[in-house]
């Protein structure tokens, strides 16, 4: 290093090294005065895809996207196939088109609809696709099952045939275990009294709704079909979960007869022509919102509410608005009002109701304008 005082020194040094790189370049061949010394490192990558490996599994859990599935690579470990983890995925996406996609579809399938058919029939509807693809074998299976079951019903006696032959008909097409075998039906003259039995289910309907308009309490009779103001709720049946939950959370009260407005309007509406839309329940009327999915704690003036998504209640509500009915609000939110007295809650602690909400059959009343001083809470 003293000896790099002297500039001859260093000019000769540096062109030693100049050299030696440029042989080394050109021919791959490094010379060595015989008290020079050279000593060769070598990098090693043995760890290198193991930190790569890292980095993709935390892109995975950020996309929310299994990493079997991300890289298109088998599944690694003893026994594992990975399948647990594609299904949650399937589950996610199948809660998001139901929740988030659907209702944020609704207004467009509507434009469509009307554009292509010139109408709205009301049996138009549509279901996603199912994300797992099954295979032949198992679709055979799910057929002999579904035939199975079928064929054990009919022999119970409990059901009519016209029922079961219907019902087994949809479900086997809606499986893809017969593609068109309801267009072949209909090519071969239809179930037996299809036509007929449905005429009896909708004269039955008639007769219950009249006779649910006929009941005490401010509803309008039967013989009575001049248009009348609105009110239709669905009572909530599951009323002590919900009252455990808000005790939880600290209300002091509850409010009695828990339940979720279907739609609230002045506007003279045929309570027949608006019917009941029950397709989505039971033969009792009953519907369920399932747990979790997006809820809301939110104040309504001096109310306290729990708001939760229901593409079902809201296509309802909307349904009823196309028939011309108008309302106070131009947006709805399904939503059970919880308590009338809870000023001092605070709203961002309250955890909100995740379980499920049983609510009952559809009830038709008119708009009752002092319907405020009928409330109470316990």
């Amino acid at each position: 290093m003293s000896s790099l005082s002297d500039p001859e020194y260093e000019r000769r040094i540096l062109q030693r090294y100049t050299l030696a790189n440029i042989g080394k370049g050109v021919n791959g061949t490094l010379m060595l005065d015989k008290d020079e010394e050279y000593e060769s490192k070598s990098a090693s990558f043995t760890n290198l895809p193991d930190v790569i490996d890292r980095f993709l599994q935390i892109v995975a859990g950020a996309a929310d996207i299994p990493l079997t599935r991300l890289l298109g690579t088998s599944p690694g470990g003893l026994n594992s196939t990975g399948e647990s983890d594609l299904r949650n995925y399937y589950d996610r996406i199948s809660a998001m088109q139901q929740i988030e996609m659907t209702p944020a579809m609704f207004r467009m399938d509507e434009a469509i609809i009307r554009s292509a058919l010139g109408s709205r029939p009301p049996e138009v509807h549509f279901i996603w696709s199912s994300l797992w693809q099954i295979s032949d074998k198992e679709r055979a299976d799910i057929g002999k099952t579904n035939a199975d079951t079928i064929k054990s019903l009919n022999d119970t006696g409990l059901f009519p045939p016209e029922a079961l032959a219907k019902s087994g008909a949809n479900m086997l097409v809606e499986n893809s275990i017969l593609p068109g075998f309801e267009q072949e039906i209909e090519d071969a003259g239809g179930l037996p009294d299809y036509e007929m039995e449905a005429e009896q289910e909708a004269e039955q309907e008639r007769l219950r709704l009249e006779a649910a308009a006929s009941a005490p309490g401010g509803r309008r009779t039967a013989q009575d079909a001049a248009p009348r103001s609105l009110y239709i709720r669905r009572d909530v049946l599951n009323v002590d979960d919900i009252r455990k939950w808000a005790r939880s959370q600290g209300f002091e009260t509850v409010q009695d007869g828990l339940h979720v407005t279907v739609i609230h309007t002045r506007t003279p509406l045929d309570w027949i022509k608006v019917g009941a839309v029950d397709e989505w329940a039971g033969n009792d009327g009953k519907i369920e919102i399932a747990p979790g999915g997006p809820r809301l704690m939110e104040r309504f003036g001096d109310a306290v509410v729990l708001q939760f998504a229901s593409s079902r209640l809201t296509w309802r509500h909307e349904d009823i608005k196309r028939m011309g009915a108008q309302t106070d609000y131009p947006d709805y939110q399904p939503h059970v009002t919880i308590s009338w007295d809870a000023a001092d809650i605070n709203l961002h602690a309250v955890e909100p109701y995740k379980g499920k909400i049983e609510l009952g059959p559809e009830i038709f009343e008119e708009v009752n304008e002092n319907w405020r001083a009928t409330v109470t809470e316990e």
